[in-house]
């Protein structure tokens, strides 16, 4: 099988290399012509642009960062969709929001071409070696063309239905989850340490109440130590994901108070501290803004 994988980030590297290793014949682009180098090395092959990646591969996986890109990436100048044949099959492994597969599928599907909703949860470990854990929702037929695929790739999938777009719903509340999760821990620890009270003690104790996660734990251990960069966990991402969040509460017709103070704080600590990782967003609570 021939696969392309467009977006050769941290995330897109991992997953292109461990097809390649796995016998797949696999095509990359990206932006930056030093990621498609490293694919080389991995046994792949690097290609001009979109439209020479869409004419070579029978499934093409997009690794982008926003909405807007994976639009232009399908339907921009020399766009992917373009040199896609029909009976192709397209992977949606960022994080885009349903809204965003509701409006691509019927333009890829006039072409012939099918949506596989694959939202990740996944870091580069787990891409590098596939072990990653996927969110798919596709017509059956579409699922089972493209499992051997999703096999390779993943250590377990959870099957959210036979629409594109349902795993990106369920990506809208894992990431909703993560953002409040970090969001009281900041919270909380911040306020721990602003009583003085005795940081290990009060560590036990949380650990004790059943109420905190080995997420919680970590976010606290990055802010005693003011590790902030060096991650590979992004604020633009969670800034971008907790506002899907409110894109889809929005439609819903939800109220979502904490989500939207959450969002706020990640907003505010992009104009302050947006080249840096996820955990500098505690800098907004402790400094008041």
């Amino acid at each position: 099988m021939k696969v392309g994988v467009v977006g050769l980030g941290m995330m897109g590297l991992g997953i292109a290399s461990n097809l390649a290793g796995k016998g797949y014949e696999v095509y990359g682009y990206d932006i930056d012509p030093t990621r498609g180098k490293l694919l080389e090395e991995a046994g792949g092959h690097n290609t001009a642009g979109y439209a020479e990646l869409g004419k070579n591969v029978d499934a093409a996986i997009l690794m982008v960062f926003s909405p807007e890109i994976l639009k232009d990436v399908l339907f921009g100048e020399n766009g992917l969709a373009g040199a896609l044949a029909p009976g192709s099959t397209v992977l949606v492994t960022a994080t885009v929001g349903p809204a965003t597969i509701a409006e691509v599928e019927p333009r890829l599907a006039e072409r012939g071409i099918s949506v596989l909703d694959a939202a990740l949860m996944a870091n580069m470990e787990s891409a590098g070696k596939g072990a990653m854990h996927i969110l798919v929702s596709a017509r059956p037929e579409v699922v089972e063309k493209n499992s051997k695929l999703l096999n390779d790739m993943s250590s377990e999938l959870y099957f959210l239905g036979d629409r594109a777009g349902m795993a990106q719903a369920g990506k809208v509340c894992l990431q909703t989850l993560f953002s409040l999760t970090f969001e009281t821990a900041f919270e909380v620890i911040t306020l721990t340490k602003k009583l003085n009270l005795n940081m290990e003690e009060m560590d036990r104790l949380y650990r004790n109440s059943g109420s905190t996660s080995e997420l919680f734990h970590e976010t606290q251990a990055n802010i005693e130590n003011r590790i902030f960069t060096g991650t590979a966990n992004p604020l633009s991402i969670l800034d971008k994901d907790i506002h899907l969040t409110m894109d889809v509460a929005k439609e819903h017709q939800l109220e979502l108070p904490a989500s939207e103070g959450t969002a706020k704080v990640f907003r505010e600590a992009m104009r302050h501290y947006g080249a840096e990782d996820i955990w500098a967003a505690v800098k907004v609570i402790e400094n008041g803004r």
